[in-house]
């Protein structure tokens, strides 16, 4: 699995879809990122029918886009998602660390989104419900880096 952030706030690295596209060129499995267009080609199905990898959303970057719209107006509707996502990371903050097939049927017990780029993370362990850890862990680089 791989979690990368491309086009974060707050000075994260900044990659283009080219050098993603070459750096990964090889990669099969999971991919949790952000929702940067320039990651679609990675999730495009191969002569088999099957794509090499599946599409991971990122729930803090939908989180974000619920708490904008409130924010600008505070929007009933926009309210309740950004609700039932905090539910989410409540249940996630007590699973946190716990093996694959504990997460996985905490997940299935508790919650059950309905958008298919970010129910992955319902039914697979490996994968976390964002991509923060990766981004954090980029961010020193990004800050470093000339832009």
């Amino acid at each position: 699995m791989c979690a990368i952030n491309a086009l974060g706030r707050g000075g994260s690295i900044k990659l283009e879809g080219l050098a993603v596209l070459s750096h990964l060129n090889d990669a099969y499995g999971i991919l949790q990122a952000d929702g940067y267009k320039g990651y679609a080609k990675l999730y495009a199905h191969e002569a088999n029918g099957v794509p090499r990898l599946h599409e991971v959303a990122c729930w803090v970057h939908l989180r974000r886009d619920f708490h904008d719209f409130w924010a600008s107006n505070k929007s009933e509707i926009a309210r309740e998602a950004l609700d039932w996502i905090g539910k989410l990371y409540d249940i996630e903050r007590d699973i946190n660390g716990q093996p694959t097939d504990v997460r996985h049927a905490a997940r299935q017990k508790l919650n059950r989104p309905k958008a298919e780029a970010f129910d992955l993370f319902q039914t697979d362990g490996r994968v976390a419900i964002d991509n923060n850890p990766a981004k954090y862990a980029l961010r020193p680089i990004g800050i470093g880096r000339k832009n």
